[in-house]
């Protein structure tokens, strides 16, 4: 997923040559070129879904020993909404459960809610990049999350349209990842 989001998301978004965001003073457009006459307008978001352990599942008993806990499939009643991460400046855990609304969801696994943890991207490559560096360096997705999404809108200036886009990323109990594009 990460090597996804930094070989394939990223310079599809921000573009292949990211020199542009390294010298000082860089000044970022508002509505960032993507291919063709597409814009992307604002930030990208970056939401995820996890579950709480053994909840809709169990570990055999011969293999209780090496497992501690498990990690059944998405469901809004399973859905953990414990903060984590590192503490941030006001004490906290870094990454909170956020309460979005919306419409929900649905893949080929589950029904996912509009909430979960989020993170939205900035308009600047590097500092997405340095982000999405410690995002994976903390945790943001672990063997309990159930589902990732990148969201965001897209503007067409030939065709004077909008497109709103969501990249889903389901997992299932078992570890296969299912994408859906």
């Amino acid at each position: 997923f990460w090597q996804y989001t930094r070989k394939s998301l990223l310079p599809a978004m921000y573009g292949q040559d990211t020199r542009k965001y390294y010298y000082p003073g860089a000044v970022v457009e508002k509505m960032l070129p993507m291919e063709g006459g597409n814009r992307l307008y604002g930030v990208a978001r970056l939401r995820t879904l996890r579950v709480v352990p053994d909840a809709d599942c169990r570990i055999a008993g011969r293999f209780s020993s090496r497992f501690k806990s498990c990690y059944g499939p998405y469901s809004v009643s399973a859905e953990d909404r414990a903060p984590f991460g590192p503490t941030a400046d006001d004490g906290k855990p870094e990454y909170r459960y956020v309460k979005a609304g919306g419409p929900q969801f649905t893949g080929k696994l589950a029904t996912y809610s509009s909430n979960g943890y989020m993170r939205a991207l900035t308009s600047n490559y590097d500092q997405t990049l340095q982000s999405i560096r410690k995002m994976e360096s903390e945790g943001f997705v672990v063997a309990n999350t159930r589902a990732i999404f990148y969201e965001f809108t897209v503007y067409n200036f030939n065709l004077g349209l909008y497109a709103v886009i969501r990249l889903a990323f389901e997992v299932a109990p078992s570890g296969r990842w299912i994408p859906t594009f």
